[in-house]
């Protein structure tokens, strides 16, 4: 677990709030497991990139891949 500063979790849960505002407005809400790993990612117990493939492992999605630059 990283330890956060408190404006960084301010930041993160900013951004998270932004997200389910948005969400809620195309009338989607997040799953519990969607909750859960944002409050870990939030908390600093997890990283985006963890969120993001343990969210992809459990609906059984494929990874993405990497953006190609250049």
């Amino acid at each position: 677990m990283t330890k956060l500063s408190p404006e960084e979790r301010a930041k993160r849960l900013e951004a998270v709030q932004y997200a389910r505002a948005t969400n809620a407005l195309e009338g989607a809400r997040p799953s519990p497991l969607v909750q859960d790993l944002q409050v870990k990612w939030i908390n600093g117990e997890i990283t985006i990139e963890e969120s993001i493939a343990e969210a992809l492992r459990h609906y059984g999605l494929p990874k993405t891949p990497e953006p190609r630059q250049g």
